[in-house]
């Protein structure tokens, strides 16, 4: 979204680096936030279960535009190899430990279709955005947002949770499995 054409993740390491290490690694990318420190026992941050639930699941997507982006929330669209709007995500941008949620209005063309939560330990499936029409067919969504991003398919975008074969519910994807 910076102008970046690509961006690779490159460490995956989130190794417990200690001082007695240091001369060892130089401990150039021991630190990528993904993970707390030594003290409390390098722990799996939110983060780390955001990036990982986001590469699973939406990795084939692309950063479109910004929706909103300020002090109460972060909302992106993304889109597919062919320019075509898949996605919309969408979060409170604060501490991790902020336990509300704050109800968000924005403009859409295209309704929801599934919508999950990143961040936990495991993928949760999220309630959709409440919709309205107005007389000219601009749809208004209204979304809760909380500090774990919440990932919404739109009607026309294809499924991208990882379902287990055969689907249950007739062949809808609606829980991962």
């Amino acid at each position: 979204r910076k102008g970046l054409a690509r961006l690779t993740w490159y460490f995956y390491g989130n190794q417990a680096i200690t001082s007695t290490t240091w001369d060892k690694s130089q401990a150039l990318f021991a630190r990528s936030g993904l993970t707390s420190s030594s003290a409390a026992g390098f722990k799996n941050k939110a983060s780390l279960y955001a990036l990982k639930d986001f590469v699973r699941t939406l990795g084939d997507v692309y950063f479109k535009s910004v929706i909103r982006e300020d002090r109460f929330a972060y909302i992106y669209e993304l889109q597919n190899k062919m320019n075509e709007t898949t996605h919309i995500v969408a979060w409170r941008p604060l501490d991790a430990a902020t336990p509300d949620s704050v109800n968000v209005s924005f403009a859409k063309s295209k309704m929801p279709a599934k919508a999950w939560k990143l961040g936990y330990s495991s993928l949760q499936m999220s309630s959709l955005p409440t919709t309205t029409v107005d007389s000219a067919g601009t749809i208004q969504w209204t979304m809760a947002l909380t500090v774990y991003p919440t990932v919404v398919e739109l009607s026309s975008g294809r499924s991208s949770l990882p379902c287990a074969s055969p689907c249950l519910n007739g062949g809808q994807c609606i829980d991962g499995s």
